[in-house]
């Protein structure tokens, strides 16, 4: 397969957002204004920002603003490890606003749409927007500097295959991920089922505490728990350890996770075993288990 040698400029525009200002934000209307919060960088794709309720725009917005279907996306600012690079497409036309915090990618003849969706997010794309982006506490990069990293691309045709390829894949892993949320919604119901409301199976089978079982009060948790049950604490049971600064250490195979997850790899492991990992601040809701040799930084581990 012959790859050709381009600046991402010469085979795509790639441009600003508009500065959207916060006096016409509203928690209803038509349009909604893209943020951040709409990239899912894990796994390089589109999603909804829950993090704020003023989402939408009232103000004029010009209408080479307001996205169409599949258009696709990059951030112009890092606000968490990984962003930059990644890219999401719009999944629906005249919703939303692209503001100045999101660059918008459109693909000349030379470049296919769906292959440049997974180009920009490459590790080797992603090393020069690293390097380039302004070093701040929040890394910044531009239109310019996506448009100056360098590529080698095959012919047409071969990347309409690889793109394929690529897009099946992700549909694959989409679905896995739907059948994981729903089997995650069920864990939960059964858990407050089981645990809130105390109506695990008893010894016939039947609800616990709906078939009359014995109830008694705790008065450190203030309300009736089933007879038997006690009060104990995380120290009890668990191990507790912090992470640790890794800069100091040289690449290697070792995973460092981060609040975000997976980081970088060392040569050099803090933890050994069966754990769990939280976080201490950022994603918060981003817990994970291990078992394996494994550094962490900002992440408490129980094990």
């Amino acid at each position: 397969m012959q790859m050709k040698k381009y600046k991402l400029g010469e085979l795509m525009k790639v441009t600003r957002g508009m500065s959207l200002g916060g006096e016409f934000y509203s928690t209803q209307g038509e349009l909604m204004r893209l943020t951040l919060g709409n990239f899912d960088y894990k796994n390089n794709c589109f999603k909804d920002d829950n993090s704020k309720d003023n989402l939408f725009f009232t103000g004029i917005v010009k209408p080479e603003f307001i996205l169409k279907k599949g258009d696709i996306i990059t951030p112009l600012t890092e606000q968490a490890i990984g962003l930059l690079g990644s890219t999401a497409r719009i999944p629906c036309s005249g919703k939303y606003i692209q503001s100045q915090d999101v660059a918008l990618i459109k693909c000349n003849e030379n470049l296919n749409p769906d292959f440049a969706f997974y180009l920009i997010p490459s590790k080797f794309v992603r090393n020069q927007l690293s390097a380039a982006a302004q070093q701040t506490k929040i890394r910044h990069t531009s239109p310019d500097k996506i448009k100056n990293c360098t590529v080698w691309i095959p012919e047409y045709s071969a990347q309409k295959k690889i793109a394929s390829v690529l897009s099946s894949l992700d549909e694959k892993i989409a679905l896995n991920r739907r059948i994981n949320a729903k089997l995650e919604q069920m864990a939960k119901r059964l858990y407050d089922y089981w645990f809130v409301q105390f109506d695990f199976p008893n010894s016939d089978g039947k609800p616990y505490k709906s078939s009359g079982r014995k109830m008694v009060y705790n008065a450190e948790l203030k309300r009736e728990i089933p007879a038997g049950w006690e009060v104990k604490s995380f120290s009890d049971f668990f191990e507790l350890g912090n992470g640790k600064d890794y800069r100091h250490l040289q690449s290697g195979k070792i995973p460092v996770y981060g609040s975000g997850g997976f980081m970088c790899g060392i040569t050099d492991f803090l933890f050994d075993g069966e754990s769990v990992l939280f976080p201490k601040k950022g994603t918060l809701n981003n817990i994970m288990y291990k078992n394996e040799k494994f550094w962490t930084v900002d992440k408490p581990k129980l094990n």
